[in-house]
């Protein structure tokens, strides 16, 4: 990639897009493309964290093994996202793995040691980075409160409302989502177990809220979807 197609890919990503030309410039001769195929580990515990993500193509889970080495679901990443920033404030070592799903990704790769150059002499970066690990840090707070506060069955109806809203294509009254999660996936990030969500899938497509296949979920109706008692 040229280095003016890097300079515009990353004027994508909400912290860069209001840089100066010659921050950005500087941050994007720094920058790496990496393509992976799909099912690759982008990096596991264990490995030095010196890099920081920035999610051009495909789509990425984040995740941790449990002691039983079963898959815990922390996040998953679609384009115009970023991973490994934990590496910005002190990481050494990966305490997560990073993997691409059903489809291969492409990355801008940047060292940490640039990004943190970079901040030394940019206040504005410094304020948008620290805004956006305060995002990913109330979203993980977030999630944990749903884990403490709600039942199995509201976390997955609320994941998938939270999703459509997110990513899905309004069409009409319905929002059809495309996706690449399994149902184990699901169950993952909820907190919950595959028989749980396929129990709670089955319900909505019975009450005719939503219809799913493997690949894609598409709701009726999201205001009716927001009205169920779960």
């Amino acid at each position: 990639m040229e280095a003016n197609n890097k300079v515009q890919t990353l004027r994508q990503f909400p912290f860069f897009s209001n840089l100066s030309d010659e921050a950005v410039e500087t941050l994007a001769k720094a920058a790496t493309l990496v393509k992976k195929p799909r099912h690759h580990y982008i990096y596991v515990p264990g490995e030095s964290s010196d890099e920081v993500y920035f999610l051009i193509e495909g789509g990425v889970k984040i995740g941790i093994f449990g002691n039983d080495q079963r898959d815990i679901i922390r996040n998953i990443l679609h384009p115009l996202a970023y991973f490994g920033e934990l590496s910005l404030t002190g990481e050494e070592k990966r305490e997560d793995y990073a993997i691409s799903m059903n489809e291969p990704v492409t990355l801008l790769v940047i060292a940490t040691g640039d990004i943190l150059k970079a901040m030394e002499s940019n206040y504005h970066l410094n304020i948008l980075l620290m805004q956006a690990l305060g995002q990913r840090l109330r979203q993980a707070e977030h999630r944990v409160d749903s884990l403490m506060l709600q039942d199995a069955r509201t976390r997955v109806v609320e994941f998938l409302k939270s999703t459509i809203r997110e990513r899905g294509k309004r069409i009409g009254y319905e929002f059809l989502l495309k996706h690449s999660l399994t149902q184990q996936d699901i169950a993952s990030i909820t907190g919950t177990s595959r028989q749980t969500v396929t129990q709670v899938l089955n319900d909505l497509k019975r009450s005719n809220l939503i219809f799913f296949t493997r690949r894609s979920i598409l709701v009726r109706d999201l205001s009716k979807l927001d009205e169920i008692t779960v």
